[in-house]
């Protein structure tokens, strides 16, 4: 609905510092139409969602709007949404990601190539008389490793700039 569109960017874009905030901005304002392709026959929002502890340790490994995980992780969870999503399409069922905010553009991005037409959804975007379905919950375990401990649960090390000189310098 381009009316709809417009009016969004119009009421956010003074405050928008950015593209990709005035984008989140007015997908939040159009959340209706953003979620309808994802619902089911009885009207619920049909969506991988990700267990709790799952879904911090991912905005925790955020690192300049990109997923600082391993290797390991990011295959696993690659691999556990592309076969939830073929799943669904194969029972011709609508499913999309749902996550954080944060978490929606990094990770549509890294899904993008090997499930181009999944949707990605953010929390925010969902109107409140809508229900969800959660119809697949990913596990932490199952996408960070059963031995991951608080510390390291798959995310890369972070290094700060000084600690990168220094080890530069050495």
């Amino acid at each position: 609905d381009i009316a709809l569109i417009l009016e969004s960017i119009v009421n956010h874009a003074p405050q928008c510092k950015d593209s990709e905030a005035l984008t989140d901005n007015v997908r939040v304002d159009l959340g209706r139409l953003v979620c309808e392709r994802f619902r089911g026959l009885d009207g619920r929002l049909r969506v991988i969602a990700m267990e709790p502890r799952l879904d911090s340790r991912m905005r925790q490994s955020l690192h300049q709007d990109q997923l600082a995980l391993g290797a390991v992780p990011l295959t696993r969870l690659i691999e556990t949404v592309g076969k939830a999503w073929k799943d669904s399409e194969r029972r011709q069922q609508p499913l999309a990601l749902l996550v954080d905010q944060t978490l929606r553009r990094p990770l549509k991005r890294l899904l993008a190539r090997s499930t181009p037409d999944l949707g990605v959804i953010a929390y925010q975007e969902i109107p409140n008389d809508v229900v969800i379905d959660s119809t697949v919950m990913l596990q932490h375990d199952e996408i960070l490793g059963a031995d991951a401990s608080n510390d390291s649960s798959g995310l890369m090390p972070r290094t700060s700039e000084n600690e990168t000189t220094r080890r530069e310098a050495a």
